[in-house]
């Protein structure tokens, strides 16, 4: 029952994704995970603008601070690549 009434959709965003874009797209969503950077006291977005303002216009967005880079595109099921095996042969 509550299956049917979630929805669930993962968007990556363009490389040259600018504020008005993710506002827009985002806009209908019941939650937003938004990727951020800290330089100098202020979180910007990967994509180079301040994320303060844009929370004001956004639904419930969750902060996310990675070390590294993160691909969402991996699959767990596959083993990771050796590079080292394949160049000894």
């Amino acid at each position: 029952m509550l299956e049917s009434s979630l929805s669930f959709q993962l968007r990556s965003a363009a490389p040259d994704q600018n504020e008005a874009t993710v506002i827009r797209e985002s806009g209908k969503s019941s939650l937003v995970l938004l990727p951020f950077r800290i330089h100098g006291g202020r979180f910007y977005s990967p994509f180079g603008w301040e994320i303060g303002a844009a929370l004001e216009r956004l639904p419930i967005v969750v902060l996310a601070l990675a070390a590294e880079d993160i691909d969402l595109e991996a699959d767990p099921d596959q083993p990771p690549v050796d590079n080292d095996a394949s160049t000894a042969a």
